[in-house]
């Protein structure tokens, strides 16, 4: 597969995995991981995996690393350079201690976590290697996997409310200063692989066809059909209500005009077999 080059710089992204947990110690201690190695996460369109190693450089050079709540800039809570904030990896994965400070922040988030209302972390970083790999599901599908082998480490967050979880905003709080150039080109490279269309292509197609419909054959319906199936299977996260939203018109139109190709048909056939006039070529 040919690779596509890596932009730099490369832009802030922000992940939680499912399985990480957070607990506050006796001893003003926030503790728990950060990251979990070789966790599959479902960014839309491709799956993730944090690889082992991900973090070590960062952790040798030791980057000066916050935490934060939720990611918050203004709500600090420990930091690596002044040694409130611990990092190492495990066999588990990324796993952080934070020395809590003597703030009504603080207290409320110990409260918060004792109670079980906030309990997982999130993590922010900027990739610096990665590798593609592909395979497909039991459907036949390809399925694109991004494997992350290298990050600067920004911040270690406890948070309220996943990544993943925020349907309505979750490529803002994914990727924070924009989708990565190398994200984009990759993703409309497969796109154009997979003979997928765009969003303005399904729309413009989906219009063409509602107008020239009596026109159309049996085998212009299929192919469209199988066009717009590709688009849903490789819609892109940015603008995948506009996608779906262009491939449910378009097969709206197709419908009608597979119904009146269907009528035609059966009218010519009717007036043949009964010796009536042909009905007009379709």
């Amino acid at each position: 597969m040919p690779a596509v080059p890596a932009q730099k710089p490369m832009k802030r992204e922000r992940r939680v995995q499912a399985g990480v947990h957070l607990r506050a110690s006796n001893e003003n201690q926030l503790t728990g991981h950060a990251a979990l190695f070789n966790v599959r996460t479902n960014i839309d369109w491709f799956e993730e995996i944090v690889k082992p190693g991900a973090f070590r450089r960062a952790i040798k050079e030791k980057q000066d690393v916050r935490c934060l709540l939720n990611h918050d800039s203004n709500l600090i809570l420990g930091r690596t350079r002044n040694g409130t904030l611990q990092l190492q990896e495990d066999e588990k994965g990324l796993k952080f201690s934070c020395d809590l400070p003597a703030t009504q922040l603080a207290r409320d988030l110990r409260v918060s976590i004792g109670r079980r209302d906030i309990d997982q972390c999130s993590f922010s970083f900027v990739v610096r290697e990665q590798t593609w790999t592909e395979e497909k599901n039991r459907d036949g599908l390809t399925i694109h996997i991004r494997s992350i082998e290298d990050v600067d480490l920004l911040d270690v967050s406890p948070v309220t409310f996943p990544s993943y979880e925020q349907t309505s905003c979750s490529v803002r709080s994914l990727w924070p200063d924009g989708v990565p150039r190398e994200l984009s080109n990759r993703r409309v490279w497969n796109r154009q692989r997979s003979g997928a269309l765009s969003a303005e292509e399904v729309l413009a197609g989906a219009k063409a066809r509602a107008r020239r419909a009596d026109e159309l054959q049996e085998a212009d319906l299929i192919d469209w059909a199988a066009a717009v199936q590709r688009t849903l299977a490789v819609s892109e996260f940015n603008d995948a209500d506009v996608v779906i939203d262009a491939c449910v018109q378009a097969c709206h139109e197709l419908t009608k005009a597979k119904q009146r190709y269907r009528n035609a048909t059966a009218s010519q056939r009717y007036h043949q077999s009964h010796g009536g006039p042909d009905a007009t070529a379709i």
